[in-house]
Formats: structure tokens, sequence, C-alpha cells
């Protein structure tokens, strides 16, 4: 019986995965930069080359396109399968639905081992249905491959927590660099590393040499890779948010602390659920027999926590929901094992023997609706076209036309983002989307150099033609200016328009 809901979660939660792997690289995407980003430098390994240590993206056209950024596992093995198997990005969102379907299954395993079998089920079911793993299952952007490597990091310092032996010690290590190269926020392990250590030795584990090996195996490789591609950045000013946004937490942003507030509805929304909060509380009062699993997981889970705070002025932000995808494993078991705990304290205080499972099961059954709401309208808003002139798929089925006046070589300009903050800290402002739809190389400006002399300074450093939005030409002597000094040679029903850099304004021959 145990293992037929085992299976039948395992189903479900991979069926819920893989719904969308089939879908190309359009406008229904939640996070397009990063799915944009990721599909040009997986583009470029499979033309140009397949060393993974110069990923290229195609939007500073003067430069190689080398750009800092975490490892590229998800880009690279995409390229891969696109030399074995034919280009199709939609390989992209296999390798990524791959990692995440190997990390639920891992998941499952574990809870069966570390929790009772029905609240092994109860968690298994929430990770089933996270609103944010399930999205993430075939996102092109490395949070699945995180989550892997965070989730194996975990179970590696567990079972080290349990049984000290170098091995153990060693596989965490590993494990935990692979996850910092995946992404840099996976440094919150440095956190539960440490508990682990010094729980297991005290401070005498400051002279053990296989302490300061396993640090150096931890540590090495994501120092060699992030220092080897800062030098992109100091060379050609190319990063994917690593250098080039503005992270960690400022005196200005404590008074009122609204990124806190943030980060907290974003766990209650796609994490915990309110419901959850219950059983996070209840997880807090286990038997002295679960004492050691509830300090790993909240030390864990409070590590992430810590990430959150440090890196405050974006992990609060909208557009940043998926840095929470690292709370999912550590929170779901936590509330596994808060069920657990108020069964067993129901059972010492309730003489009604229904209520004794009726209650405990009514709050779980509620974490798992609610959550799967959340995820039923993230979902939604993915695959649902949205109407609007600015909507990603009517861009680009509004500029897609466009390619067929752009030669092969010839360089764009994209208008790109605000670079810089409300408080005037320096935020990534390049825009990726149009480089990947159109298959052309290119320039970004931020808004705020929306300006004659900067579309004079992009055709200046080789750029040929501006893919220009309606509300980009909003400003009736900009406009004219623009009309006066390029020509158009093509526009959509919807106002897009494309001028050519080199040609003199011919407003007359549209």
């Amino acid at each position: 019986m145990f293992a037929g809901w085992l299976l039948v979660i395992l189903a479900a939660g991979v069926l819920w995965r893989a719904w969308y792997v089939d879908h190309p690289l359009d406008g229904r995407l939640l996070s397009a930069w990063r799915a944009a980003d990721y599909a040009q430098i997986a583009r470029n390994f499979y033309r140009e080359g397949m060393n993974p240590t110069l990923p290229r993206v195609d939007w500073n056209a003067d430069t190689p396109g080398y750009v800092e950024m975490e490892f590229p596992f998800l880009p690279w093995l995409g390229a891969l399968c696109y030399r074995a198997l034919g280009y199709n990005e939609v390989w992209l969102r296999m390798v990524s639905l791959a990692a995440s379907v190997f990390s639920f299954a891992i998941f499952l395993a574990f809870a069966v081992k570390v929790l009772p079998r029905w609240s092994a089920l109860f968690a298994g079911a929430v990770f089933a249905i996270s609103p944010q793993l399930v999205p993430l299952a075939t996102a092109i952007q490395p949070e699945s491959v995180l989550v892997l490597f965070c989730l194996l990091a975990g179970i590696a310092l567990w079972r080290y927590y349990e049984d000290p032996a170098p091995r153990n010690l060693f596989l965490a290590a590993l494990a935990t660099s692979a996850a910092i190269l995946a992404k840099l926020p996976a440094l919150h392990l440095g956190i539960l590393f440490g508990f682990v250590v010094l729980s297991v030795y005290g401070w005498k584990c400051l002279r053990r040499p296989r302490i300061y090996l396993a640090a150096a195996l931890t540590l090495a490789p994501p120092l060699a890779w992030y220092g080897w591609t800062h030098h992109f950045w100091l060379d050609y000013g190319n990063s994917l948010g690593v250098s080039n946004e503005s992270h960690l937490i400022g005196l200005d942003m404590l008074f009122p602390p609204g990124f806190l507030l943030r980060n907290l509805r974003q766990e209650a929304a796609t994490i915990l659920s309110l419901s959850g909060v219950a059983l996070l509380i209840a997880a807090c009062f286990v038997t002295k027999k679960d004492a050691r699993l509830r300090n790993f997981l909240l030390v864990w889970y409070g590590a992430v926590g810590v990430f959150y705070i440090i890196a405050g002025r974006t992990s609060g932000d909208g557009w940043a929901w998926y840095y929470h995808a690292m709370s999912v494993v550590p929170a779901t078991l936590l509330m596994g094992l808060g069920a657990k705990a108020a069964r067993e304290r129901l059972r010492e205080r309730l003489s009604i023997p229904w209520l004794r499972t009726a209650l405990p099961a009514s709050v779980s059954i509620s974490v798992i609706a609610l959550l799967s709401l959340s995820t039923v309208s993230r979902l939604w808003a993915l695959h649902e076209k949205r109407p609007g002139l600015y909507s990603l798929n009517h861009v680009r089925e509004n500029v897609l036309p466009f390619a067929d006046r752009i030669g092969i070589n010839d360089s764009i300009v994209v208008e790109g983002g605000r670079a810089f903050d409300e408080h005037g800290r320096p935020v990534a402002y390049n825009e990726s989307m149009i480089f990947a739809w159109l298959d052309r190389r290119g320039f970004n400006y931020p808004k705020e150099s929306r300006n004659l002399e900067t579309l004079q300074s992009m055709a200046h450093r080789g750029a040929r033609y501006w893919v220009a939005y309606p509300n980009q030409l909003t400003d009736p002597a900009f406009r004219d200016a623009v009309d006066s000094t390029f020509r158009v040679v093509a526009e959509s029903h919807d106002g897009f328009r494309l001028y050519d850099l080199r040609t003199p304004g011919i407003t007359a021959a549209r």
C-alpha cells in the first residue's frame, strides 16, 4: 500500500514537471532574460566550440561575448544534445527536467529514510506539487541543477552528521562545491557545513587536517571558476547578474524592511502556505528522538534565510521568485516532521481517537491544496498567451518578421531596462530576448540612455539596426530626430520599427 502511494506521488510529480517540456522558446517564459541568455550560450557552444570555460552571449557584439556567470552545466549539456541529436531548444528543457526528476526521486528516498511513512508521503506530495519546482522543472535556467546539487550536499552532510566517516565528509564537500558552481546562492550551505562539523568535533575540528582538505575541495573549484569568469566582466563588461547587479543588503533597506516582508510573503505563498507555517512551528516541539533531525533541518532552512537577508536587494524582488527554490527541501522536510510532532502531541492530549488523526491530516491536506492552487496559478501564467502590446509573445510576433530584413552578420540594438534601482544602485539592464529570437548579435543600452547620441554611438561600434518598441518613440521630439536621422526599413502592424542606423533618414520611404 505504502509503495503504491509512493509510486503515485512520484508519477504525479513527474507529470506535473514534464507537461511544458515540448514548448519552444517563445514568449511564454517566467524569467525570460534567463532563458534567452542560456539559449544564446548553448547555441554558441554548439556553433563555435564546446569549451565550457568560454560561455558566450550575443548582446555585446564588439567583444567576443564571453560572460561572467555560474558554471554552464545546463547550456553546455544542451549543446551536447544539439550535436548528438540535432538543434532543438527543447533539449535545454529536457536537461532541466532530468535534473528536476532526479532530485525528486532522491528527495522521496531521503524522506522515506528520515520520516515516518505517512509523513514521508505528505512531504513527497508537497515536493511533487511545489509552486517553485514545478515551473522551474523545464525552465531554461540553472535552478533545477542547483536544487539537485543542494539536495545531494544536504543528504551527504546528514550522513556525515550521523556517521562522521571521511567518505561522507568528502562527498559532502564535492556536492557542496558543485552546488556553488551551479549558482552562487548555494554558499548558504557553508553554514550547514560548519554546523555539522562543529556538532561532530566541536572546536577540535580546527586540529583535524581532513576538515581543511574538505574545505579546500569545497571552495577551490568555485574560487577558480568565478575568479576566471570575473575577468570577462572586467575586460568586456559582460555578466549574468553576478557583478552587474547590486545584491547585498544596505542600511537604506532597513527602514522600513520591505525586502524582508516580500521574502516572507514569497515563502508563505510558494513554500509553506499559511497551514504549513503551523506545521513548521510544530516541528520545533518534536520528541527527543527527532531533535537531531529537527536541529539539522532548522539550521539548513535558517542558512537559506540568512542568504535571503544578505542578498536582500534582490531576493525579495518579484522577478527573483526562483531564488526561493532553495527553501523547498528543508522546509518540506520540516513540515513533514511537524506533522509527525503534531500527531504525537495530539495523541497525548486528545481523548477522542479520530481527532488525533483528523486534525494533522486536515492541516496536511490544506497545505497540499493551497500550494497546488499556487502552482496552477503560476503554470497558467506561464501557459497563457497574455494579451497586451508589450507581453512577450506579442513582442515576439511583432519583431520576428524583422529577421528577413537583417543580414546574418548585421548587428542589432535593443533597449534594456533601467541601469539603476530606486536607491541609485547599479542593476543588470540587459534585454536578451530579441537576440535569442532573431538569432542576431548586437548591443544593449539602458533606458536612461535613450537618445540620438546613444544610437549614433552604437552605430559607430558596429551596430546596423535598431529594434524600436512603440513606447520608446512616444516623445515626439525624439521620434522626429530619429526619423530624420535614420531610415525605417520595416514596421509591424502594432508600431514596432526597424531602423537602419547607417542609412540617412528617409521618412517618406516607409
